[in-house]
């Protein structure tokens, strides 16, 4: 620093100062034999914006709940989920929304200067069923910004089927096209997709339903060991894909419905409680585990395989075609 007599000014290196509170010591090396001295003390950098003074909180820049990852293969890093208006580091916690205790598998960690968070799988059991989390970013001066999303296995449920394709649909063609970006189950029907920001067409920070859906063939039902005969589709954002997406999927693309209503009128038609997300419910668990919708849902599900396969016999019977063609 530079000590002048009667300080005005006080020049401090390093240039990359944060703006924020200190501690200032300010010493004095002459003598004052009378009066007094009052000190006015500014911390300031000519690239700061003094023009609208007031803090600003952090802006949100990707919304996780649309980010299609699960946060449950290894590990799962993202940059800029929030940015600072005026400039500052944040510092982000992760918590959950009903204030229960993270789960121990569960890690998250931050690196301030390169603005990045990054959620690790220490363990996660099998079985997991979708939990709620707010994510906080806080600026040195307190503002913070808060998003929710849930963590959940993505899967691709007849019963969990291992070994299928899933992949993304840009152009709706039923059909994994060679600039489509897929991935492929694991032995407990979990995926994890990565799909290029370049899909994300409108560049709103999510994918839409206009971009492109989710599609699933291929595996074994690990459950009887069978072929998985019917693709199966989802919204994007999906956290399962199951015949019962099928049809929600098919009610917003072809009769232009909303999601929610979507999910509605199918599970207003099969007798499934109304408190069932159909695109982020494993019924498997939730019948497992005594939770509510977990029986009708997967009822629900083995009704409408019924009648696809029925239906898919008697087409291949008229057709001499198998039903894997037909479907």
């Amino acid at each position: 620093a530079n000590h002048i007599d009667n300080v005005e000014q006080v020049f401090i290196d390093p240039v990359d100062i944060q703006r924020g509170q200190y501690t200032i010591n300010l010493g004095n090396t002459g003598t004052l034999t009378n009066g007094s001295q009052d000190y006015s003390l500014l911390i300031s950098r000519n690239d700061w914006d003094w023009t609208n003074p007031e803090n600003n909180a952090p802006v949100e820049q990707i919304h996780l709940y649309s980010s299609n990852q699960s946060f449950l293969n290894s590990s799962a890093t993202f940059t800029d989920v929030y940015t600072d208006p005026d400039g500052d580091l944040l510092t982000y916690e992760l918590a959950t929304v009903d204030g229960s205790p993270l789960p121990n598998w569960l890690g998250f960690s931050f690196n301030s200067s390169a603005n990045t968070i990054t959620f690790t799988n220490n363990g996660a059991p099998t079985g997991l069923s979708r939990f709620e989390v707010k994510l906080i970013a806080t600026d040195p001066f307190g503002a913070s910004s808060v998003q929710t999303f849930n963590i959940l296995p993505n899967l691709v449920i007849d019963n969990y089927i291992a070994g299928a394709t899933v992949f993304f649909d840009a152009n709706k063609n039923g059909i994994l096209d060679n600039n489509e970006p897929s991935t492929t189950t694991d032995d407990s029907g979990a995926y994890l997709l990565d799909i290029p920001d370049s899909f994300d067409t409108n560049n709103n920070g999510q994918f839409d339903i206009e971009e492109g859906v989710l599609v699933a063939f291929g595996g074994i039902d690990t459950h009887t060991g069978l072929p998985l005969e019917t693709p199966v589709t989802a919204l994007p954002g999906a956290n399962v894909i199951t015949l019962l997406t099928n049809l929600v999927t098919d009610l917003v693309v072809n009769q232009a419905l909303t999601p929610e209503e979507a999910n509605a009128q199918v599970t207003t038609a099969l007798g499934i409680p109304d408190i069932v997300d159909i695109d982020s419910f494993d019924p498997i668990f939730a019948t497992n585990n005594n939770q509510p919708g977990g029986v009708e849902t997967f009822a629900a599900m083995v009704k409408t395989q019924n009648v696809i396969t029925q239906t898919a016999a008697l087409l291949a019977g008229a057709t001499n075609s198998s039903i894997s063609d037909i479907t």
